[in-house]
């Protein structure tokens, strides 16, 4: 599916030490023995988007708009932070239907042009974000929500309301090193 979306944001962009960079952000967000996976694209309007198989497509301009990379992991866990339902393979086959299931169930294949359209509704589309679980995901994987906020308004001219935050006037564990942020911030001029 990722390869669907590039045909529309771009390639990934890539380089060692971006790459590990990104993968010690997930270890942050996600915890140390997570699977998914970052990658960075270099033009995504939603921020970010959780595609199926555990890999998050971030956008690049998120990471050049921010100061903070607590702004970059709160696009990350806003596009995790959708309705229960809206779990991006349960969102595929439900879109699918049963013939394209089974076919994923007995093969381990999805048909292309299943995973052309589930691309194209998910960039075009996105699945609306449940305020209280932003709230929570960012509380659990202690992020603070105000660079998420002032990135999202930087962006947009408007901030969700997300309610206090629960971590306000707190210290909390660094999110990356600053050479791992600058090297992140500059993937796609590698």
């Amino acid at each position: 599916m990722l390869g669907f979306v590039q045909s529309e944001t771009g390639t990934v962009c890539q380089s060692p030490r971006a790459d590990e960079a990104a993968r010690r952000l997930a270890a942050r967000i996600f915890g140390p023995d997570t699977t998914n996976r970052i990658v960075v694209v270099p033009d995504l309007m939603q921020g970010a988007m959780m595609l199926p198989g555990g890999l998050i497509a971030l956008d690049y301009g998120v990471l050049q708009g921010a100061d903070d990379p607590a702004a970059a992991a709160g696009f990350i866990l806003a596009g995790m932070a959708h309705e229960p339902s809206e779990n991006p393979m349960e969102r595929m086959l439900d879109s699918a239907g049963l013939s394209a299931t089974f076919r994923l169930l007995t093969t381990g294949d999805v048909p292309v042009d299943v995973l052309r359209q589930s691309a194209m509704t998910a960039l075009n589309d996105p699945a609306p974000i449940d305020p209280a679980r932003l709230r929570r995901v960012l509380a659990d994987a202690q992020i603070s929500q105000a660079p998420y906020l002032a990135a999202v308004d930087g962006r947009t001219g408007s901030m969700p309301d997300l309610g206090a935050d629960p971590l306000a006037d707190r210290a909390l564990p660094l999110i990356l090193n600053d050479s791992d942020w600058v090297a992140l911030q500059n993937v796609c001029n590698a």
